[in-house]
């Protein structure tokens, strides 16, 4: 069998080397408003809680160390108005808090210098809110035994004081006070655990140096036991309520491996430890910086692709985190995508259907015209399954057989590594890409993530011609076949397959799609003869006929 070269119908343009995006403001962020300080940048959160699940209630000590970017008549963050803040004090000096709805200022008689760190303490005492966001209550949530962080996008200042915005990141310390009977889980590393000064309780003392957005701080109290494993490198704790612990030992021991592999395909984990905690609530997942919250039910079901899809979070969207909420999609849909990689290494079939569903959501989102993109997410539904996850997995996908399955690993490990412990916009992940392949991808990215079109396909077989005679003269094989696939409707750059399908036999070709309106033409020799030419055989990738023809 004798394949001959790709004939393509335009020339491949120069690429230029990229430039670095610029980045605007970090804050204020339409997609979630009114949260977040310009300006300011809190370097180290040190938290003195008292917590009582029971109540939902919490005394606590926060102390800040922040800078700003200008001097300051004050120090504004984020803070829900249900907690009575009992006394302020920056440098030292007491001052008169002021509170309003989610927010609280801290006037000073000497402006805060620019540049220079200062100190903020503030104690405060109240119940834990329960408020929704978008369907979900978000903060501290109570499920009538535990309380568990499940902040995003701005549940932490429902919890602590902060600058409760993705790109201000900062390292944690976290001393807390539980009563008796009830373990404590939260961010980093355990440095020590013992008695409390207060009775009846006991305190145990976290720490992170690594940056962590508010959004991800870990923590939860609850009459829990407390289960050990490891992967290779990392110690893996789950907590549960006792009545789990045989179910749990067993639905979550899938999640060493899962990390073992991620390491292979991102990179060493990057934090001290992982975990689960559970809850009572039927949330699903949220990826807690080292502790993933779980909802109990989906935990005892050994629910893979969520296993997998929070653990993949802790490289795509903890270790780099999103610059402004409209970038969720380099969370939501890398760790969708990460779900795939798994399912192809325990259930193909399932990796199948996985890619079926991203399809059947792309498909939906371009048929209504959905006037919002993966670059812009809709404020009122940032969360949106069909576009942040489905899409956002699918153009993963898509990305990954454009530039190959290997390099484009080796691109995001670059990237991952680039942006450790920072933060990430659409454009940086897009220049970063481009740095490690060579490849110039604005056209690929202004057509999958920027806008929600679908392309159109023409193909056809143009030449069957049998290179052999039988003994009447008629012709038979080998068989020299030419075919074509074009893109009639613009610019989607795309790899694909193409498949020639005979009475029983067939023969596979990758071919990419790289310009505007581009034609693909394919040569070979087949010892059978073709009947049909099938586009994109495996339905891999979203798109519509243009006039078929075979």
């Amino acid at each position: 069998m004798l394949l001959l070269p790709l004939l393509l119908s335009c020339v491949a343009p120069q690429a230029e080397a990229p430039s670095a995006p610029v980045r605007p403001p970090a804050i204020p962020d339409a997609s979630v408003p009114d949260r977040g300080t310009a300006g300011l940048d809190v370097e180290h959160y040190r938290l003195e809680l008292a917590i009582d699940p029971e109540r939902r209630f919490v005394e606590g000590t926060a102390k800040l160390q922040l800078r700003y970017q200008s001097s300051q008549k004050a120090v504004e963050l984020d803070f829900h108005h249900m907690f009575e803040v009992v006394a302020a004090r920056v440098n030292g000096r007491l001052c008169e808090a002021e509170q309003t709805p989610h927010r609280l200022r801290l006037p000073v008689s000497r402006s805060l210098a620019a540049g220079k760190t200062h100190e903020v303490e503030i104690i405060y005492r109240g119940l834990f809110p329960q408020e929704e966001w978008q369907g979900d209550v978000i903060g501290m949530i109570y499920d009538d035994i535990s309380l568990v962080a499940y902040l995003e996008p701005d549940g932490a200042h429902h919890w602590f004081p902060c600058n409760d915005h993705p790109s201000d990141k900062a390292s944690y310390e976290l001393i807390i006070d539980a009563p008796d009977g009830q373990m404590v889980g939260a961010i980093g590393a355990l440095i020590s655990e013992g008695e409390s000064p207060r009775e009846g309780h006991h305190r145990s003392h976290w720490r992170t140096d690594i940056p962590t957005s508010s959004y991800l701080v870990a923590l939860g109290v609850g009459p829990w036991v407390k289960i050990e494993r490891n992967s290779s490198r990392v110690p893996i704790w789950d907590f549960c309520e006792e009545r789990d612990r045989e179910t749990i030992q067993t639905s979550l021991a899938s999640v060493p491996h899962m990390m073992d592999f991620f390491e292979t395909q991102f990179g060493p984990y990057p934090f001290e430890k992982y975990g689960h905690m559970l809850t009572r609530h039927s949330i699903g997942g949220m990826e807690d910086q080292t502790l993933t919250v779980l909802g109990r039910e989906e935990a005892l079901s050994g629910n893979i692709a969520l296993l997998s899809h929070e653990l993949a979070h802790q490289w795509f969207g903890n270790l780099v985190s999103p610059y402004q909420w409209r970038d969720l999609w380099l969370n939501e849909g890398w760790a969708t995508w990460a779900e795939l990689l798994w399912f192809e290494q325990v259930d193909p079939e399932a990796a199948v259907a996985t890619r079926e569903s991203w399809r059947r959501s792309t498909f939906r989102l371009a048929i209504r015209e959905h006037p919002h993109t993966l670059a812009q997410p809709d404020p009122a539904n940032l969360f949106d399954g069909n576009l942040v996850y489905n899409k956002g997995g699918m153009v993963i996908d898509l990305l990954s057989g454009y530039l190959g399955r290997e390099e484009f690993l080796a691109a995001s490990r670059a990237y991952l590594a680039e942006f450790a412990t920072g933060n990430a916009m659409t454009a940086d992940f897009q220049y970063s890409l481009e740095k490690s392949t060579g490849e110039d991808l604005e056209t690929f990215f202004a057509a999958w993530v920027r806008g929600n079109a679908l392309p159109e396909l023409k193909w056809e077989i143009l030449e069957v011609e049998g290179l052999g005679r039988d003994p009447e003269g008629k012709a038979v094989g080998p068989w020299r076949v030419r075919c074509a696939v074009e893109q009639s409707n613009g610019h989607f750059p795309m790899s694909m397959a193409l498949e020639l399908q005979g009475a029983n036999p067939s023969q596979r070709h990758q071919v990419q799609l790289r310009f505007e309106n581009a034609r693909v033409e394919l040569a070979t020799v087949l010892p059978w003869r073709p009947l049909t030419l099938a586009p994109d055989p495996g339905k891999l990738t979203p798109w519509v006929p243009a006039e078929p023809r075979d």
